[in-house]
C-alpha cells in the first residue's frame, strides 16, 4: 500500500470545494460533531465536573 499525498491542482481543489459546498458537508460534520459531544456531556454528567462540558463545547464551535 502507497501512502502518499497527491498534489492536486487548482481544477481539481475548485472541484472539490464545489463538491463539498453542494452537498453541506462541512455543516453535516459540524452538525453529527455537535450531536456527539452533546451524547458525551450526557454521559459525563453525573460526575459533575464543568470543565469538561466547557471543554467539549470548545471541540465543536471553533471557527474555521
Amino acid at each position: 500500500i502507497k501512502l502518499f499525498r497527491k498534489k492536486l491542482d487548482d481544477k481539481e481543489k475548485k472541484w472539490i470545494k464545489n463538491k463539498m459546498n453542494e452537498f453541506n458537508i462541512i455543516q453535516k460534520c459540524f452538525n453529527e460533531a455537535k450531536k456527539l459531544v452533546d451524547e458525551a456531556k450526557l454521559s459525563i454528567k453525573e460526575f459533575n465536573i464543568p470543565a469538561l462540558d466547557i471543554i467539549a463545547d470548545k471541540v465543536v464551535e471553533r471557527k474555521f
